[in-house]
């Protein structure tokens, strides 16, 4: 039984790999990334390093679980010249290595489609490179309001953040960024880009200098205060804007290491994602048609992405104004509630290290155990999709 179902693996995963246009597609998907950076980039070359990111991000957040749902859909074509045995007996074990073979090719389609993206960023140098950065040792503060983990400061007082760091290991020239929200005060428009103060305090007391990078980010850089230890404190500048942050707000560069460990785990991420979609399109295909199993397989990728993130516009900025000014928290409405509901499904792929990666810094195994569940989540499917197919009564 397993070598005939290792012999069916090879000669379906071997079978594409005979045409010319296989090979022309796959080295089509490993220089999409390095010709449209080349062709589409402007600019500096940290603008063009963005591009490359966002290119690889969207293709292995979006194109590669549709094409895998896709193709795992329509891979199940049984006949004579792909290993199709008539007898019932040996069905499964067909279906099984069709499986196996599909999720083979997906895999192979998406190393070649990072490794086009490792290149692009790799001849951009330095500008390539991602950012690993330390995060605060302690987090401490004066501020009245808070919501949660995060700590609002309120302009026009002395109510401080405070971040501590560990100094070994770091250059004499620091950098830094802040991840941040704002309520509105409705005192007055907002007249600062950055709306707070940076300072660091060890050996001696320093004024850092502040910069916006994104919406609600901003990075600093001052001269190292010594010292085995110092503190970043933060103080609200702009009377129209609090400033709320947590812990995890405020990060130091460390080191700027390559793209490649970072890529090969978005990869393993996406490849989570992709193969439980098509491990349900293959599963629904057992018993229904190709057009119905990848209907199953988009409805399964549409809820897992976009039920969680479904809420309210103004939900949000609510909620930041109730944490501030203490306010009672209001009877939900039926959307709220759905949305409520919603968000508590699992996601198909974590967004965290996407939008990490995304933004110049380096993934990290936060979702090490999402994609396994979702891996044998997967692998679960496969046995009850051959267990119907063998008894699929087909003409």
């Amino acid at each position: 039984m397993l070598l005939r179902t290792l012999a069916i693996w090879l000669a379906a995963t071997l079978e594409p790999l005979r045409s010319p246009l296989a090979w022309l597609g796959l080295l089509s998907l490993t220089a999409c990334v390095p010709l449209i950076v080349l062709v589409f980039g402007e600019g500096e070359a940290s603008a063009r390093a963005w591009l490359a990111r966002s290119i690889v991000v969207e293709g292995l957040r979006w194109l590669l679980p549709l094409g895998a749902l896709a193709g795992a859909a329509f891979a199940i074509r049984p006949s004579l010249r792909s290993g199709w045995a008539a007898l019932p007996a040996r069905r499964a074990e067909w279906f099984v290595a069709i499986s196996a073979a599909s999720f083979c090719l997906m895999f192979v389609c998406a190393l070649c489609f990072v490794l086009g993206g490792t290149l692009a960023l790799a001849a951009l140098g330095e500008a390539g490179n991602l950012e690993r950065s330390r995060e605060a040792a302690s987090f401490s503060h004066t501020a009245r309001a808070q919501g949660g983990e995060t700590a609002f400061i309120w302009p026009g007082t002395t109510e401080t953040l405070e971040f501590e760091f560990a100094n070994q290991g770091l250059p004499e020239t620091l950098k830094g960024t802040f991840e941040f929200e704002i309520a509105w005060t409705r005192e007055s428009a907002p007249q600062r880009d950055v709306p707070f103060s940076v300072t660091l305090v060890g050996e001696r007391t320093v004024e850092a200098t502040t910069r916006v990078e994104a919406r609600r980010r901003a990075s600093f850089e001052a001269p190292n205060p010594g010292g085995a230890a110092f503190k970043v404190l933060c103080r609200a500048t702009d009377p129209a804007l609090t400033v709320g942050m947590k812990r995890v707000s405020c990060r130091l560069e460390d080191s700027r290491p390559g793209p490649l460990a970072s890529l090969a785990w978005l990869l393993i991420i996406s490849l989570a994602g992709a193969a439980l979609c098509a491990s349900l399109a293959l599963c629904v295909r057992s018993l229904a048609t190709a057009p119905t199993s990848a209907l199953a397989g988009i409805l399964l990728l549409a809820s897992l992405t976009l039920l969680p993130a479904l809420s309210p516009g103004d939900f949000a900025s609510r909620k930041r104004r109730q944490d501030v000014e203490r306010q009672a928290e209001s009877e939900a409405s039926t959307l709220q509630q759905l949305a409520a509901l919603a968000s508590r499904l699992p996601r198909l792929m974590e967004p965290a290290d996407f939008e990490r990666f995304l933004a110049g810094r380096a993934a990290t195994g936060e979702d090490a155990k999402g994609a396994l569940l979702r891996l044998l989540m997967a692998a679960a499917l496969l046995p009850a999709g051959a267990l119907l197919f063998g008894r699929r009564q087909i003409a």
